[in-house]
């Protein structure tokens, strides 16, 4: 924070010029310069007397000021993607609700957010493991990190006993395309099996790119669990909320929950080096 500028220098000037002057007119005057040292304080102190008060009456209003601004920071509430309290705009906007009760995780590694997000997963249908385990099984690698299969193959053994060897078996199942070369239904299917595993009690795994995400300057898959939406009266998809498991991305009040309009979530995981989601 930058202060007030001091009239200290301008003070000492004046000290030494009225100092100078006094001792010129009495330097000859063998009677008075007994008094030259006394008069000499007095001078000093009121000079400096009022330069000491107003100094002190700026630092306790610089002091003021900068509490008024502190308290003022610690009560303003940390604001979501879309910049507006999550319960604002629920309450604002959303005709129907869905919210799993996902627990929240944060990835050990860096090439761990895959991992990271079977182990939420996981931990919600009440199974327990380490990350080093469902890293090893998902074949995670610190350059490529977890592949879409490798995710969807895990995620069915675990929750549902076995891969699904028919459409209609429960189980995980990927859909990957090429960057921003999704076909032109591509969203709407994606929201339709989205709105109907959340339905069914189950997350989706979703891959973002984090730079247009969160505003990074270079491209980078992202795995996060997507565990609720709202939809309007028409049932169509308005915000979808997800868990992101990097450190990076923790919020003071919301920790890894992230909302974005359905628009904006399609579109980072549209632009994405390597778009896919599993179901």
């Amino acid at each position: 924070m930058k202060s007030k500028r001091r009239n200290t220098p301008f003070f000492i000037a004046l000290y030494f010029i009225i100092t100078g002057l006094i001792r010129e007119e009495i330097k000859n005057n063998d009677e008075e310069k007994v008094y030259i040292d006394q008069y000499i304080l007095i001078v000093t102190c009121l000079l400096f007397l009022p330069a000491c008060f107003q100094n002190e009456k700026e630092e306790i209003q610089t002091n003021e000021k900068a509490s008024e601004k502190m308290e003022t920071i610690k009560n303003e509430k940390p604001k979501n993607n879309e910049g507006q309290d999550p319960k604002e705009l629920e309450s604002n906007t959303a005709e129907a609700s869905i919210r799993l009760p996902v627990p929240e995780k944060i990835q050990e590694t860096d090439y761990y957010c895959a991992v990271a997000c079977l182990q939420m997963v996981l931990e919600y249908h009440g199974i327990v493991e380490d990350q080093a385990v469902l890293a090893k099984q998902l074949n995670a690698k610190p350059i490529t990190g977890t592949e879409y299969e490798d995710l969807a193959r895990e995620a069915s053994v675990y929750i549902f006993g076995k891969e699904p060897e028919t459409d209609t078996d429960p189980g995980y199942r990927a859909t990957l395309w090429t960057q921003n070369q999704a076909e032109p239904n591509a969203k709407a299917i994606f929201e339709e099996r989205v709105k109907t595993d959340l339905e069914h009690g189950d997350p989706v795994f979703v891959s973002i790119n984090v730079a247009p995400a969160y505003g990074y300057t270079q491209d980078a898959v992202h795995e996060l669990v997507l565990y609720g939406a709202d939809y309007d009266d028409s049932g169509k998809a308005l915000m979808y909320y997800c868990i992101d498991p990097s450190y990076r991305s923790q919020d003071p009040q919301y920790g890894g929950k992230k909302m974005w309009s359905s628009d904006a979530l399609w579109n980072f995981m549209n632009d994405n080096p390597e778009p896919g989601y599993v179901w």
